[in-house]
């Protein structure tokens, strides 16, 4: 199946970039001279310590300390946020960070024999006159030691001791578990080559962050370099740096105070729209209008809500950026606009590669602004893709950033809601491994100047800082939405990712569910896979399975290849229709939900999919757990991912949960067999929750409480749903007091709120009758129906 696809993949280039992708992959070797990534961590230099510490000396908010071969400048960002750089070496452009202006933090600092301790309420660093340095819980635990780091030419290494049982995770996409103990990993943007399975690392997205979780606490350790870097996680860390300076933020745990920190350091995600929470439709490629009309027709026939089409590289001329291919589709603003009137936004493709053509527009006015990226010699570097050679624009520069930003009114001027930036590792085609630019091209890097090898992982992040301040401009009114497939610490600033080109087999679905788990604790929480796998034929079951996962991802799209048969959701006959109707249904019901985790993710970075143990890490059974997940606080969900199965083995955390589809209650703790046919997901709600639904423009809140619960909550945020207009908050919180339950409701904000009823279910607890407000309201299978309150109070039937 995969030299199948392969086959088909290399048959799609068509010859003549077949030709150039082989003619290229040759060239390159000989322009890197050696410093392709082969040679990243080669180096005839002896392995130099850093010395014995000689000087302290204090500066604001930290101290510089002086040792015999290397300098170590400590600075304390905020109490449990610590920023240790090594020098020598280049320090990084600070393309990753978003936050500069902390307040002034000033932690205690004191010497203990050669020692140097600095310690804040949240934390101790110990600075040892050899080198080494530990991090220390503010109650003393300690959390990570790492040995005093060494160099060796333009390479640096640090080690830390790793303890039996600490699982690592993180680090962005990585083909392994979800623990990423017992492997190595190379940062360095990689395309897959037409699609990935166990043994393909690295893949399009690095995050040089790993979080460590051991019995006595978690702590988060991000690498703020773009050089490539090998990090290996067996008996220990080790951690090497081909070049520039070794600068390294620690972070103290919980894991949720680790990722709030990482992303006010990096970045907030952005809000979205909320029309990017929806189902989205894609095929490589929709080939004219005619074609993404019958798409659009064929959903409302079959009765399947959808937000989005997106246009693949075909929709444009001759593959050439920010063009349109005028015979297929003629007016691609008309088709836009009629979409919209069915409340369907059109999203486009966009690779960063400018086609090498002296005729087209964009490369002259390229060559005019001398954007596009050199090699050393002052020739300007070209590479196959799929217009044939392309130029590359040196994101590394602002002006060229702006002049890139530009294009991106064309996209609002054809009615487009959105851009997919694909290819932007960068990648070229190639028929060897990292497929990419010259390690030697060279890089404006803000005006210091550098090459390939310190651009290539920031290269797609800031593509997408270009596309967004591009769209922003163009459309002040909205929130710019934009999908990547390549990004680095940051990326959650500017965009979406997808998952790329995965397989169509079960265990490319199961390793979606560990990547989008890897993303959430890198600090990257919206991600999806394409629904079915991109290459191959996915059965009937694998399309329906995997189709109710991607309903409970942040981004929920389905999207193949071109050699492989049609993948809308009416393509399996009726019954997988019907599953994938369901599903939809259920998605759109969940809105209000996933859209007040998008406001939480907006306000502290948390993701929207988290790990079993997210909020008990104390509970060691969770730790392995990588085929089920929480969406937020309150929904457990596990997918079935073993083909022919009617039922699957799980894990409920501690407490008391509930069957979302039966209503029955079971005590977590433990393993359960849970009853999973064709059409059943296994979801599970924890006791104590509100979960909000839109049933026919309704909000429904479920209240989830079993005998035992005294209360349960939950927050609904509202706004327009696009735009920077008002919004507001409201809270809903269930109490019990003796034979009543009551339901309050605490509002802020100026957006008025967005629904004239309320339905009120209980579930665990039975009502015999309700007061809104004081005015008696009819309940009837445990629910009433209400308009805005106050306070609800349901007198509750005794057991």
């Amino acid at each position: 199946m995969k030299f199948t696809s392969v086959v088909k993949g290399l048959y799609n280039l068509g010859f003549e970039n077949l030709y150039l992708s082989v003619k290229y992959s040759f060239v390159k070797k000989s322009i890197e001279k050696g410093l392709g990534p082969k040679e990243f961590f080669k180096t005839g230099a002896d392995r130099r310590s850093v010395g014995a510490l000689k000087k302290v000396e204090n500066i604001a908010s930290g101290a510089l300390l002086k040792f015999a071969n290397a300098e170590l400048e400590i600075v304390f960002l905020a109490s449990d946020l610590v920023r240790l750089t090594w020098h020598p070496g280049l320090d990084p452009v600070p393309y990753a960070i978003e936050k500069n202006d902390w307040p002034a933090c000033s932690p205690a600092i004191k010497r203990n024999g050669e020692a140097c301790v600095f310690s804040t309420p949240e934390m101790t660093l110990i600075v040892n006159g050899d080198g080494t340095v530990e991090m220390n819980s503010g109650d003393g635990r300690n959390l990570v030691h790492f040995t005093a780091p060494e160099k060796q030419g333009d390479l640096w290494r640090i080690k830390s001791g790793l303890r039996e049982e600490e699982h690592i995770f993180g680090m962005g996409q990585r083909n392994r578990g979800f623990n990423l103990r017992g492997g190595s990993y190379l940062t360095w943007n990689s395309e897959a080559m037409g699609q990935y399975d166990e043994d393909k690392d690295p893949i399009y997205l690095s995050v040089p962050a790993y979080t460590g979780l051991h019995n006595d606490g978690s702590y988060m350790a991000f690498f703020e370099n773009s050089f490539p870097a090998r990090f290996t996680f067996k008996e220990e860390a080790d951690i090497v740096f081909s070049n520039g300076a070794l600068r390294c933020y620690l972070i103290p745990g919980p894991v949720n105070r680790c990722i709030d920190r990482f992303t006010e350091l990096t970045g907030r995600p952005n809000m979205p729209p909320r029309w990017a929470l929806g189902y989205h439709q894609c095929r490589w490629s929709y080939r004219n209008e005619a074609e993404v009309m019958e798409i659009a027709d064929g959903f409302r026939a079959h009765k399947l809500p959808l937000d989005t089409i997106h246009l693949d590289i075909h929709y444009m001329d001759g593959y050439r950026v920010f063009t349109v291919d005028k015979k297929s589709f003629p007016d691609l603003r008309r088709l836009s606009d009629t979409l919209a009137e069915r409340g369907i936004k059109l999203v486009t493709i966009l690779d960063p590669g400018v086609k090498f053509d002296k005729d087209y527009e964009v490369y002259q006015s390229g060559c005019e602004h001398e954007v596009f990226c050199k090699l050393p010699d002052g020739r300007e570097i070209h590479g196959p893709v799929w217009p044939g050679d392309c130029a590359f624009p040196d994101f590394t520069r602002a002006e060229v950033r702006k002049w890139w930003s530009g294009y991106y009114k064309r996209f609002v001027e054809w009615g487009i809601a959105g851009v997919w930036h694909d290819m932007n590792e960068p990648a070229v085609f190639s028929i060897i491994d990292f497929p990419t630019l010259p390690a030697n091209t060279l890089h404006g890097l803000e005006g210091r100047g550098g090459d390939h090898r310190e651009a290539h992982n920031v290269y797609g992040m800031l593509e997408n800082r270009a596309g967004y301040e591009g769209l922003k401009a163009a459309r002040p009114e909205k929130r710019p939405w934009l999908l990547t497939r390549s990004g680095w610490a940051g990326i959650q600033r500017y965009a979406w990712n997808w998952t790329g080109d995965c397989n169509a087999s079960w265990w490319a679905m199961k390793h979606n569910i560990r990547l989008a788990l890897m993303l959430g604790v890198s600090g990257v929480p919206y991600t999806g896979s394409d629904i079915g796998g991109f290459n191959d034929e996915p059965t009937p079951e694998l399309y329906a399975r995997w189709f109710q996962m991607a309903s409970f991802m942040p981004f929920f799209r389905t999207h193949s290849a071109n050699f492989v048969k049609r993948r809308e959701p009416w393509s399996y006959g009726d019954e997988i229709t019907g599953i994938c109707r369901r599903y939809l249904e259920l998605r759109y019901a969940l809105l209000p939900y996933w859209y007040t985790l998008a406001r939480q993710a907006h306000g502290d970075g948390r993701p929207l999919l988290r790990p079993l143990w997210w909020g008990r890490e104390a509970e060691r059974e969770l730790w392995n757990v990588e085929d089920q997940f929480m969406l937020g606080e309150s929904l457990m969900v596990a997918p079935v991912v073993e083909s022919g199965a009617t039922s699957r083995r799980l894990r409920l955390p501690s407490g008391t949960w509930f069957d979302f589809w039966s209503g029955v209650i079971t005590e977590g703790g433990g393993e359960i067999e849970a009853d999973a046919p064709l059409d059943r997901i296994p979801l599970y709600v924890k006791d104590g929750s509100i979960i909000t639904m839109n049933e026919n423009d309704t909000l429904c809140l479920h209240v989830f409480m079993s005998s035992a619960c005294r209360t349960a909550q939950c927050l609904l945020y509202s706004d327009e749903g696009d735009g920077y207009g008002p919004s507001r908050s409201d809270v809903f919180e269930a109490m019990r007091d003796g034979g009543r339950l009551l339901l309050k409701c605490s509002e802020e904000g100026a957006f008025v709120f967005p629904y004239d009823k309320i339905s009120i279910v209980l579930h665990g607890l039975s009502a015999a009758s309700a007061e809104a407000d004081g005015k008696i309201d009819k309940v009837e299978n445990d629910s009433c129906t209400v308009g805005v309150f106050n306070v609800v109070v349901f007198n509750l039937k005794q057991p």
